[in-house]
């Protein structure tokens, strides 16, 4: 009820203006200014920092140390909230990079050529055995994602391209495996 007050808005306002001006300030005395001048543009607006007496159940305005008081805990509750979102923002924007990371992980797995139905009886026997371990590692990162729940990230390489992407142990082995495959 009082968070939503227009007074207590109108000052959450004043204070998210001179926040950035109290953050960078380095001694004391220009931030102890900085309270000074919120306390006085409060009051040029007509507002006034008011208590709730216990025994008379009444409203009564405070003295200008508890108002002082007042606006240092709004500085750092604003900050502190500042400092939540800004977190929030950049876990949910890491989250978004991660999904995104991860559907083109699983795109590039989806699109993987398979060599399983590759006949061998007319490659080298080099080639055939090259083949026939890319065969076993493509079946082993197939049964490693559904296992991970399609998770990529638990898979670590499944997503590499080339030759490491294929199991094949060098540069050199890819490009023999690549002329005998595709006879270039």
């Amino acid at each position: 009820k009082m968070w939503s007050h227009e007074g207590n808005r109108k000052f959450r306002d004043i204070v998210a203006t001179y926040l950035k001006s109290y953050e960078n300030a380095k001694l004391r005395i220009e931030k102890t200014m900085i309270v000074t001048d919120i306390l006085k543009q409060v009051q040029e607006e007509g507002g006034r920092f008011i208590k709730l007496d216990p025994k008379s159940k009444t409203w009564k305005e405070v003295d200008k140390r508890t108002a002082i008081e007042k606006i240092g805990h709004a500085i750092r509750d604003r900050k502190a909230l500042t400092q939540k979102k800004e977190y929030q923002k950049s876990c949910a924007q890491e989250w978004l990079a991660q999904q995104k990371r991860n559907a083109e992980v699983s795109n590039a797995a989806a699109t993987r050529p398979d060599l399983t139905g590759i006949d061998t009886r007319f490659l080298p026997a080099e080639s055939a055995a090259l083949l026939s371990q890319n065969n076993a590692i493509l079946n082993q990162q197939r049964r490693r994602f559904a296992a991970a729940g399609g998770d990529p990230l638990a898979l670590g390489g499944l997503g590499m391209g080339g030759a490491a992407g294929l199991g094949v142990p060098s540069a050199l082995a890819a490009n023999r495996f690549r002329r005998d495959l595709l006879g270039g």
